[in-house]
């Protein structure tokens, strides 16, 4: 069972051309920023913060969570 409309659409799209999603997997891939330590460290959610994390377009999205899980 699938749960979610994004991810029937993703099985739909695999199972119809695998190598296009193969190639969009990649491609998201790529844009992930690169590994910055080894991944032991622990940090705060705010030392991890980019650009994009941080732009107008989430900035409501992540404020709202900060308030929904008293972390302000």
């Amino acid at each position: 069972m699938i749960l979610g409309l994004p991810a029937k659409l993703a099985a739909r799209l695999y199972a119809l051309a695998p190598g296009l999603s193969a190639e969009i997997l990649a491609a998201t891939n790529r844009m992930l920023p690169e590994p910055g330590d080894d991944g032991t460290k622990s940090k705060k959610g705010y030392e991890s913060e980019t650009e994009i994390t941080s732009s107008w377009v989430n900035r409501p999205y992540t404020r709202e969570a900060e308030r929904a899980n008293n972390q302000l």
